[in-house]
């Protein structure tokens, strides 16, 4: 019998001391794990990237506010990258009334093209910024920079 009247198993070692070695083993193995084991999304920091973002609706003042050079960041969040071209558009949107699904031409209102150069890892389950953020074509992103803050951003465009 492997456990006997005193609740020790083959004789020698109680249940319970077994199992506090079992468990105390388990935290070894999954430190060990983390700390040694390979993880296809871990972060290198050194793949470069390019991210294109596109602001919709936004006043004139906003266009004083960008920069190339200026750094930006997901709101309360890490850092998405550093503006490298910006390409500004009128803002057009569909009508909708009496001229249902005519594009109008929004006076003093504009679409922004920030193309951003990102840290971060590239593999092939994507695009990450400083190694956590996913960024993938249509998704939507809040950001900030130094001179703005809390604006949404629908990304265009990411690309090696």
């Amino acid at each position: 019998m492997m456990i006997d009247e005193k609740g020790k198993l083959f004789g020698k070692i109680s249940v319970i001391d077994f199992l506090v070695i079992l468990v105390f083993l388990a935290v070894i193995a999954g430190t060990a794990y983390k700390l040694f084991g390979s993880d296809e999304l871990s972060v290198t920091k050194n793949d470069t990237f390019t991210t294109v973002v596109r602001i919709d609706g936004v006043k004139a003042f906003y266009l004083d506010a960008l920069h190339t050079g200026e750094a930006v960041y997901e709101l309360n969040g890490g850092k998405i990258g550093t503006v490298t071209k910006i390409e500004t558009q009128p803002y057009q949107a569909i009508f909708s009334g009496d001229k249902e699904g005519a594009y109008l031409t929004y006076e003093n209102r504009y679409t922004i093209f920030l193309t951003l150069a990102t840290e971060g890892t590239v593999n092939s389950s994507g695009f990450y910024a400083e190694g956590n953020r996913q960024l993938f074509s249509g998704g939507s992103i809040s950001i900030q920079s130094r001179l703005f803050a809390n604006t949404t951003a629908t990304i265009y465009a990411v690309t090696e």
